[in-house]
């Protein structure tokens, strides 16, 4: 498989994500992995991760006790949803990923949606 082949991407592989569904896609991940796939995981985290100015606008807080995350409902409003194209080995990656948390039941309700998006 030549590199050209490995990073296209298809029309298929674009998703509109809410500010839930980014912050929920690195809990697919597992924790270590190999060089390959611990890139991926950077690359993905990288066009899903929040932009300052969106923190800002969302009033985002991280519970210090429970780790939760918070934002005000209104300013998720403003900051909305994005469209994120995805590689077809970063959409491969996420479909691995998905059906080994399936194997391993450790597929959560905040997973689901994500998930079967992802799958489709």
């Amino acid at each position: 498989m030549t590199k050209d082949k490995v990073l296209q991407t298809s029309s298929n592989n674009k998703l509109t994500l809410s500010v839930k569904e980014r912050i929920s896609i690195p809990t697919l991940f597992p924790e270590s992995g190999d060089l390959n796939g611990v890139r991926l995981m950077a690359d993905i985290r990288g066009k899903t991760q929040l932009l300052q100015q969106e923190l800002e606008k969302l009033e985002m807080k991280i519970n210090p006790i429970t780790g939760a995350t918070s934002w005000t409902p209104e300013a998720d409003k403003t900051v909305g949803k994005k469209m994120i194209s995805f590689t077809d080995t970063e959409i491969g990656f996420l479909k691995d990923q998905i059906d080994r948390l399936d194997k391993e039941k450790k597929i959560t309700e905040e997973h689901l949606p994500l998930a079967e998006r992802i799958k489709a």
